[in-house]
């Protein structure tokens, strides 16, 4: 049975936009309802601490915050340019939810 290609681009733009929406909510919540460096456990695997990270993934910093912002865009777009092709040529569905989930990250 053959997917639409509309079917798989919707997938995909549903996923990012329900991840970010879902990720804004929640760091706008724990920054209304946390202090600093607080710390609540969910579940014994699983805590939320409010931390705040100037930089990138594990703090770097990278030249600055208009440098970081711009390696931010253009990592975006070429993941979504990426991402596009691989709707187009009706890629594989797991594969095209999981390079969503790493845009919507």
């Amino acid at each position: 049975m053959r997917r639409s290609k509309h079917g798989s681009g919707c997938l995909s733009l549903w996923l990012i936009l329900i991840v970010i929406v879902f990720d804004q909510a929640v760091k706008v919540w724990v920054k209304t309802h946390m202090y600093y460096s607080e710390d609540i456990e969910l579940f014994p695997w699983w805590h939320i601490r409010f931390i705040e990270n100037n930089g990138m993934a594990f703090g770097w910093e990278l030249g600055g915050k208009y440098l970081l912002t711009s390696f931010r865009l253009v990592a975006i777009a070429v993941l979504g340019i990426y991402l596009i092709n691989l709707i187009r040529k009706r890629a594989s569905r797991f594969y095209i939810v999981c390079l969503s989930l790493i845009v919507a990250g």
